[in-house]
């Protein structure tokens, strides 16, 4: 319900001794926020209407809470990419291939956000994907796709490839110099 001046009024039902009880509008979905970290970033609010979707992007809040925390996601995409192995022997376009499939969810994730106006969340998770390679580039363990690829090479060539996408989107990354100090062609941008 619209109160005066756009400001959303909270149903009487959602307050219990004075304290806002976390509840879920009909149709809105909730977006887990993972953490704090002092960090500034957006807040998104994926709304379902009868008539399709709605994205609500917004600045955070002064605690700087935000959906998308690229360490954490880096980590998770590292784990991924560390869990690949191959199942004999694997040529080099075989293995890209691999790779790939796993980072291509990221990238239609970070695609569909940017679409819908989320720019900094797609960001952050162009971001992600760069650090989840960056951190593979100094494994050794032999029965790992990326090492039998040849690294640190393969995941410098599978990074360029995603810059590349991401680039095409038009999306303002920061400079990774200090997090990827081996990629001087990142950029900032």
């Amino acid at each position: 319900m619209q109160g005066a001046g756009g400001v959303e009024e909270v149903a009487p039902d959602l307050v219990r001794d004075g304290v806002l009880v976390p509840g879920q509008l009909d149709g809105e979905q909730p977006v887990e926020v993972t953490g704090d970290d002092g960090e500034r970033g957006v807040q998104v609010d994926v709304e379902r209407h009868a008539a399709g979707e709605g994205v609500e992007v917004e600045p955070a809040d002064a605690t700087g809470a935000t959906g998308i925390r690229h360490q954490g996601l880096a980590d998770e995409i590292t784990a991924r990419l560390r869990a690949l192995r191959p199942s004999g022997p694997v040529s080099v376009d075989a293995g890209r291939g691999r790779v790939l499939d796993v980072l291509q969810p990221y990238i239609d994730d970070l695609t569909w956000r940017k679409e819908r106006g989320a720019r900094r969340a797609a960001a952050d998770i162009a971001i992600a994907i760069l650090l989840g390679l960056y951190e593979c580039r100094d494994d050794t363990e032999e029965d790992m796709l990326l090492v039998r690829m040849g690294l640190p090479g393969a995941a410098d060539d599978l990074a360029r490839t995603v810059y590349k996408k991401v680039k095409s989107l038009h999306l303002s990354l920061p400079s990774l110099a200090d997090e990827c100090p081996e990629w001087a062609w990142c950029e900032e941008s």
